[in-house]
């Protein structure tokens, strides 16, 4: 049998991997942000700053997905 305190640490656990995810996306969002800035230069390191942005993304999402897919734990 669970005890408050194992359910409290697990969601304490849960907390820190959603701090983690917005974190994440907080530094995606300032990725994109300093992209713009570049695009109207055009320079080639442009290209290799969307390549990683989507690598970044994709990430996020791939993380997202599988915490998605995870059958919920019944009693």
């Amino acid at each position: 049998m669970s005890t408050l305190d194992e359910i409290n640490a697990a969601l304490v656990d849960i907390q820190g991997v959603v701090a983690n995810v917005s974190a994440d996306v907080d530094s995606l969002h300032a990725q994109i942000q300093a992209l713009k800035d570049q695009i109207a230069a055009g320079s080639p390191a442009t290209q290799a700053d969307l390549d990683a942005i989507l690598a970044s993304s994709q990430g996020i999402k791939d993380s997202l997905s599988a915490v998605d897919s995870k059958e919920p734990v019944t009693p």
